[in-house]
């Protein structure tokens, strides 16, 4: 699993819109943090949402 994951790459790893990660990051279900204009999720992060969610 990558150290970070973009929107976007995570968005596709999922099968989920970037609708949905933006959602779940504004919520505060899935921490994520910007760099410089864009945002970023870490794998940590990732793999506890992940876990949580089963």
């Amino acid at each position: 699993m990558p150290s970070l994951f973009t929107v976007s790459s995570l968005a596709a790893h999922w099968g989920v819109s970037t609708t949905f990660i933006y959602s779940l990051m504004h919520s505060g279900d899935l921490p994520a943090f910007r760099l410089g204009k864009l945002w970023r999720v870490r794998g940590k992060a990732v793999e506890d949402y992940e876990c949580r969610m089963l």
